[in-house]
């Protein structure tokens, strides 16, 4: 049975206005629909991390009516997403702003939702700008070896086995109904009332990043399933216009939130290996970008290096970059 309560979308913006215009504008054909019923309106929520390029006075001016609130720093996807869900009703769409929701794809995704009564959660495939897969889409549980070969080789061999192994929307992505995964991408996805409820929401001690798998691990153990659906396909761009300062920003909160992940899910001892691999990695690539002569990546791997060894908050480093 199909649900018949609004759908709130939920948008974190921080310095989006190259990106939320078109996301925006593909909504109402995202939804659009041939075949009956026909899915419930859905409401608008933008919570804004801050921005300083204009992203509040545009959203003000062309869409008055949306509820928009807007903190004076930057707290965070997790925290914001909350902030937002505790002002809404019904199920919850998560939605990066440098996304954009193919004609029909969140149709398909209030329909498989309430086509599977023990779904918490369903994500679309992700497609990068170029029209390709992106195999992040959906995924399996981090490990240490996984996420040491990510660090190593899986950006740069997306089909080898072991890629295909953690990363699995592209091998899902021939599939032709729903399938369930360990963990969806928070960039898009759909999650049920209840199910959010149950488990309380995001995690705020996750600042960026593994926010949504912590979610959907916690949403597994509390006996419900996520979903991909590939006939849903949504474009996320990926952070493609970051600065070179904001890239090595958010590298870094990415490193905090997988050690803060394996902290809660494995234990401090899983943890402190994670920040040991990712110190001996960081030393290999470093010595080798030295070589080469590049500064830049031996810079990047020094700072790697500085996070593993705690040798400065980089949470407030992140925090100024960005």
């Amino acid at each position: 049975m199909y649900g018949e309560r609004p759908i709130s979308i939920i948008i974190v913006t921080h310095n989006a206005i190259r990106h939320l215009p078109r996301c925006l504008a593909a909504l109402p054909t995202a939804w659009h629909t041939t075949e009956p019923p026909n899915p419930p309106p859905y409401h608008l929520f933008i919570v804004d991390n801050a921005s300083s390029d204009g992203t509040i006075a545009w959203v003000q001016a062309r869409y008055p009516d949306v509820w928009l609130h807007v903190n004076t720093e930057n707290r965070g996807f997790a925290a914001a997403v909350n902030l937002a869900a505790r002002n809404t009703e019904g199920d919850l769409l998560l939605l990066n702003p440098d996304t954009v929701p193919r004609p029909g794809s969140l149709d398909r995704l209030w329909r498989t939702l309430y086509t599977y009564p023990n779904a918490a959660a369903v994500g679309p495939l992700l497609l990068t700008p170029r029209g390709e897969v992106d195999p992040r889409g959906a995924r399996t549980w981090p490990t240490l070896w996984r996420e040491g070969w990510d660090k190593v080789g899986a950006w740069r061999w997306p089909d080898h086995p072991w890629s295909r192994r953690y990363y699995l929307g592209r091998t899902l992505a021939s599939r032709h109904g729903p399938q369930p995964v360990p963990a969806l991408s928070g960039a898009a996805m759909l999650v049920r009332r209840e199910a959010w409820e149950e488990v309380k929401g995001m995690d705020e001690g996750f600042w960026l990043y593994a926010e949504d798998t912590d979610l959907c691990r916690r949403l597994w153990m509390a006996g419900w399933v996520c979903l991909y659906e590939p006939r849903a396909a949504v474009v996320h761009t990926g952070g493609g216009s970051v600065s070179s300062a904001q890239s090595l920003a958010l590298g870094i909160a990415a490193l905090a939130s997988l050690e803060r992940y394996f902290r809660k899910h494995h234990g401090q001892g899983y943890a402190l290996a994670y920040r040991g691999l990712m110190a001996v990695l960081a030393l290999g690539k470093g010595l080798y970008w030295l070589s080469r002569r590049n500064r830049y990546h031996v810079r990047v791997q020094g700072a790697v290096l500085a996070w593993a060894f705690g040798w400065r908050s980089w949470h407030a480093r992140v925090g100024g970059a960005l």
